[in-house]
């Protein structure tokens, strides 16, 4: 393996590592295809997540841009539909978390618990975390079964329950419209006057209900023994009203964790598929700022794939 002019070794002994050719770190649509396609080659695979497959795909709506399906899919048919042909092709999932990824002459290692494992390659497809709530937007404890950043973690029973989703966005807009379609009460607040979503996302929205609140911005929450206290910065000042749960959708970026890990924490993030680090590749929403779509993400992963069996080609042909 040709060495980094930084020289980013590890001084730990891989012996003790459990071995693999291919380590895929994320399960979200990238992930999967990514794992789907390793299968198929018959390379010594894992995929590791820290959560259920499917990624940030489990708190969509109705995906209407992937191909294949006319009349669009619902995006938890889609995950399972996915996780089920992985399952069928053989692929090797890890339930837990990777918290370091090192690179040492014998290949990369990758801490997950109290267990290391080595990989010729690795395909980072971590996707994205929500951008952190401001301290002044939390007035005492934090409600985490009240406060949520995507619609899986609400309950599904939330029929009758009063909802403010926060954002003018599209995630925001398609949250209204499943929480909607769950038989709660959505209001929507977003800073502007215009939304900054999709037109058709918008115009359903409007006619099925959800109540739309323009040039109001949440500034704080507050708890109580049954719900939260929202108080709102409208045109006309400052509104309190009692919410239920409150969906925050203001944002994401990508999760770059491991890649400084392994590079440096002020390394630039990456923006290209392949990394000038030999058989390291990465996927789906961690290089793709502007074009977060399932279908790109896929495309993506099997991309990585591919690439990562040149890659092992290669490393066995070695002398």
């Amino acid at each position: 393996m040709p060495s980094d002019p930084r020289d980013p070794r590890d001084p730990r002994d891989p012996r003790d590592a459990l071995e693999i050719d291919v380590a895929v770190v994320g399960a979200g649509p990238a992930g999967l295809a990514a794992g789907i396609h390793l299968a198929r080659l018959g390379l010594e695979h894992r995929v590791f997540e820290r959560d259920e497959p499917g990624g940030l795909l489990r708190s969509a709506g109705l995906v209407e841009c992937y191909p294949g399906f006319p009349g669009g899919i619902q995006a938890r048919d889609l995950v399972t539909a996915m996780v089920a042909q992985a399952q069928g092709l053989g692929v090797h999932f890890e339930a837990g978390e990777v918290v370091d990824l090192s690179w040492t002459d014998a290949g990369y290692q990758l801490q997950l618990g109290a267990q290391r494992w080595l990989a010729q390659a690795v395909i980072l497809a971590t996707g994205t975390k929500p951008r952190p709530l401001s301290p002044e937007l939390i007035a005492g404890a934090f409600p985490t079964d009240r406060v949520h950043h995507g619609t899986d973690s609400l309950p599904w029973g939330i029929a009758g329950s009063r909802v403010w989703v926060s954002g003018g966005g599209d995630a925001a807009f398609d949250s209204a419209l499943q929480l909607l379609e769950r038989g709660a009460t959505v209001q929507l607040a977003m800073r502007g006057q215009r939304p900054r979503a999709l037109a058709l996302l918008v115009q359903r929205a409007r006619e099925r209900g959800v109540q739309i609140h323009g040039d109001t911005t949440l500034c704080s929450l507050r708890p109580l023994p049954d719900g939260l206290e929202l108080t709102l910065a409208t045109a006309d000042g400052p509104v309190t009203q009692g919410a239920d749960h409150v969906l925050i959708c203001h944002g994401r970026d990508p999760d770059h964790l491991l890649w400084h890990r392994l590079a440096s924490p002020a390394a630039r993030s990456p923006r290209q598929v392949v990394s000038h680090y030999p058989g390291l590749f990465m996927a789906g929403d961690l290089v793709r700022s502007e074009c977060r779509y399932a279908a790109v993400a896929a495309g993506d992963g099997l991309r990585c794939a591919k690439l990562a069996e040149v890659h092992m080609e290669r490393y066995r042909a070695r002398p």
